[in-house]
């Protein structure tokens, strides 16, 4: 930790103490109020630790060096223009302790500097108590976190979104002192791949940083405006094979295989990978093959996105459909593949949205009878 209590109750920086071999300078936990010692040795920045082993709930031990200097750099940042700006400031409603709290006259920010695991349960804990209690929350990654050509499940959790539908998440480099963000994510294949677009300044550029922080939209992203829905429907189909060992598509396989259906039959469509389907851990195949089931059964012509959705929120509840954790975001957000999907099957002359929230069906999904019939279809796709 960076910050204690001297014995005047007042708060200091490990950085403004001199001498850390003065046996008669107390410092003290602000959350727990035990005994601390100063360290200033040549590997770590200054820092405060436990004199005794502690179950702190604020604090833990063997902070890494990325953590201490990349909390104090961002402290720095906002300090030089920012009048109330706190770091490692305890909340006791909370029983939490942010890496920085920012409070200007429109809100309350707290700022969490992630650069080992955590327990996703945990994150979204903390993420939800800032937001109970009024709080904006941001989560900045350190080195080890990353995003580079996966997401993982706790990469993920970091996911934000603006205003105008761009998912980003934040990224600091401690030693090049370079703040990111990597924004319009989209998925590349079925092997969970994405591709994504950058935006870093050095930290000196504070000014766009602290934009960005405060407003999300208040900086302009070159953004894809041709979504990629359909580009590897053949690529996928021909690829797809090497995917039949995971848990995932063998369950796949079982519930088609239930429908009285085979990889032969299933419409193509199942195939496509969508900008977002990167949202959702489960088979992105299966969900599809079950909204296209459910159009090809539809006994009307048309149905309503209140009738799609009964559908989506069921696949969801009998686990056929498992959506990522993402804290960060509304849950008016998280259906964005299956808009994703509709918008496809438009573009394919399947459905037509006639507005109101009602889809008309302009032809029904192709379940085929044969793979030669299947292959010359697959084949025609550009």
């Amino acid at each position: 930790m960076l910050i204690a209590l001297n014995k005047d109750k007042k708060r200091v920086n490990a950085q403004d103490c001199i001498d850390s071999n003065n046996k008669t300078t107390k410092y003290v936990c602000p959350s727990c109020k035990q005994d601390l010692v100063l360290k200033k040795g040549t590997i770590k920045i200054a820092h405060f630790a436990h004199k005794k082993k502690s179950e702190c709930i604020s604090f833990s031990e063997g902070e890494t060096e990325e953590h201490l200097l990349g909390k104090q750099l961002l402290f720095e940042m906002l300090r030089k223009n920012m009048q109330e700006v706190y770091l490692e400031a305890y909340l006791s409603d909370l029983k939490q302790r942010p890496d920085i709290l920012w409070k200007t006259d429109e809100e309350k920010i707290a700022i969490e500097f992630q650069c080992t695991t955590l327990n996703i349960r945990r994150m979204k804990e903390r993420t939800s108590n800032y937001k109970r209690r009024g709080y904006k929350v941001i989560w900045i990654l350190g080195k080890n976190l990353h995003i580079k050509n996966k997401l993982t499940n706790l990469q993920k959790t970091f996911v934000g979104i603006t205003d105008s539908g761009i998912f980003y998440s934040l990224e600091f480099d401690v030693s090049n002192k370079m703040f990111t963000v990597i924004y319009n994510l989209n998925s590349i294949n079925h092997s969970r791949r994405i591709d994504y677009k950058i935006k870093s300044w050095p930290i000196k550029s504070k000014d766009n940083i602290i934009r960005f922080m405060r407003n999300s939209n208040g900086l302009n992203f070159e953004v894809n405006n041709f979504p990629r829905y359909n580009l590897s429907i053949r690529d996928n189909y021909i690829r797809s094979n090497a995917y039949y060992s995971n848990r995932a598509t063998k369950l796949f396989m079982e519930k088609i295989y239930q429908n009285r259906d085979s990889l032969i039959s299933i419409p193509i469509e199942c195939y496509v990978t969508l900008p977002c389907d990167w949202m959702i851990s489960s088979s992105n195949m299966l969900w599809k093959y079950y909204l296209l089931k459910f159009i090809q059964l539809n006994s009307k012509n048309e149905f309503t996105t209140k009738e799609l959705k009964c559908v989506w929120e069921k696949l969801i509840t009998n686990k056929l459909l498992i959506l990522s954790d993402f804290p960060l975001v509304s849950s008016d957000v998280l259906d964005t593949p299956l808009k994703e999907f509709c918008n496809f099957l438009v573009k394919q002359n399947i459905l037509k949205d006639k507005g109101d929230q009602v889809w008309r069906i302009n032809k029904r999904p192709i379940f085929y009878r044969n793979e030669r019939a299947k292959y010359k279809q697959i084949f025609l796709c550009k």
